[in-house]
């Protein structure tokens, strides 16, 4: 079925349902999950929640394949939302500035829970790194990431004064 056929056809079959409603061709999304698979080679795909708004729809795609590899969440409220639905490896596409839902995030890391927050700038790692260091003494890993950091780096050749500081090695 052409998409224009296949857009007429919907356009029928659905005329006297009552709007708005949600309909998803099964068909059509296994089709392009196996497209997305085909062309992707064999990297690992991030499944955009954005384009995706259901839960159990992203289940299934995850489901798919182990090649779908965590979700690209559009907030750092969605990622909690989604967290909270037992999603893991969450990508935060947007950064946010918002204290509470930065030290909620390091939360979910203290509980396991794989969460990444992209950034835009210096003051915004910064800012990450203020709010992570603070709940860091309730981290439980926190020693551990420091030995591990020493080791790879016992010169400290990738440190400079602010990491300094905020690792507590001054």
């Amino acid at each position: 079925m052409q998409s224009a056929s296949a857009y007429e056809s919907y356009h029928t079959l659905f005329a006297d349902v009552p709007k708005p409603f949600t309909f998803l061709d099964m068909d059509r999304l296994d089709a392009n999950i196996e497209a997305v698979l085909r062309h992707s080679g064999h990297k690992q795909i991030r499944i955009a929640s954005k384009a995706v708004r259901s839960v159990e729809i992203l289940r299934y795609i995850t489901e798919k394949s182990n090649r779908f590899q965590g979700v690209m969440c559009y907030t750092l409220a969605e990622a909690r939302f989604l967290a909270e639905q037992g999603f893991i490896d969450l990508l935060v596409a947007y950064p946010t500035c918002d204290r509470k839902e930065i030290a909620q995030a390091v939360s979910w890391l203290k509980k396991g829970v794989p969460i990444t927050l992209m950034v835009d700038s210096i003051a915004h790692i910064r800012l990450i790194a203020d709010v992570a260091v603070a709940e860091a003494a309730s981290y439980p890993k926190w020693a551990d990431f420091l030995r591990v950091r020493a080791e790879l780096d016992p010169h400290g050749v990738f440190l400079n004064d602010y990491l300094r500081t905020l690792f507590g090695l001054r």
